[in-house]
């Protein structure tokens, strides 16, 4: 039996919810999906079907910007878990738009299309926003090299819509925990609203940031400092907790 080495294939174990241990096999990093047994006429297929398309994307369709974003820096400075997140898209993109002439997108119909493919997208709403957000980038960066003049929609209504309506404390509520609450569960949620800090910035957050009047802070998401004013039901019980640390001492 001759064994035939193919250039370029990587191939990724996973185990599926059933049990089953499957191995899936793709040209190049993050490139096309192989199909078929390796060895068998359908997988050289597959293999020669995808090496062509990598080898030379034709420049007059949207596969070729799809392939040099791919091999582009800007692509490969995104986080690894952003590529996975960015391939999974470019996949779909590719297969709807991937023989998409270029000079198309100088129709703003076109646009009309694009949210077409978004609506109809079988994976939730938010991960439907996501796919759109994924082709409109590869578009503006193909726009920022010349490659069309297509302007991406700077408004468009996403399908997601956030619902943050019952995790608001109205003042009912406030006062309702307040009734049935601890002490310290109480001291904890007056930290919580007087700042408007994230939980886990208030949990690592030392005593000696609070000097009387302020209470200063690196915010952990992004990093940025920030000097919060303490009023005066929460001056009340910081003061007092610290009265109470120094009888302890």
């Amino acid at each position: 039996m001759v064994r035939i080495l193919l250039k370029g294939v990587n191939q990724k174990t996973v185990k599926l919810a059933s049990g089953i241990v499957k191995t899936y096999y793709y040209l190049g990093k993050g490139g096309p999906r192989l199909h078929g047994v390796p060895g068998s006429p359908e997988f050289m297929a597959s293999y020669e079907s995808a090496a062509q398309r990598l080898k030379k994307a034709d420049a007059s369709l949207f596969q070729s910007v799809v392939a040099d974003f791919k091999a582009s820096r800007d692509f490969g400075s995104l986080a690894p878990r952003t590529k996975k997140d960015y391939l999974k898209h470019i996949s779909a993109i590719e297969e709807a738009f991937g023989d998409l002439p270029l000079d198309a997108l100088e129709d703003p119909r076109v646009t009309r299309e694009f949210l077409a493919w978004r609506d109809g997208l079988k994976i939730g709403d938010r991960q439907a926003d996501y796919a759109f957000t994924v082709l409109m980038r590869l578009i503006s960066w193909a726009r920022e090299r010349g490659l069309t003049t297509y302007r991406p929609p700077s408004r468009v209504k996403p399908l997601y819509q956030s619902d943050r309506s019952e995790k608001i404390w109205m003042p009912e509520h406030v006062t309702a925990f307040r009734a049935v609450a601890s002490e310290r569960l109480w001291q904890a949620l007056v930290l919580a609203i007087e700042t408007g800090q994230r939980q886990g910035d208030l949990i690592r957050l030392p005593w000696s940031a609070y000097d009387g009047q302020w209470i200063r802070l690196r915010q952990s998401k992004g990093g940025q400092r920030v000097q919060v004013p303490v009023t005066q039901d929460l001056k009340a019980i910081l003061d007092q907790r610290c009265r109470h640390r120094a009888d302890r001492a």
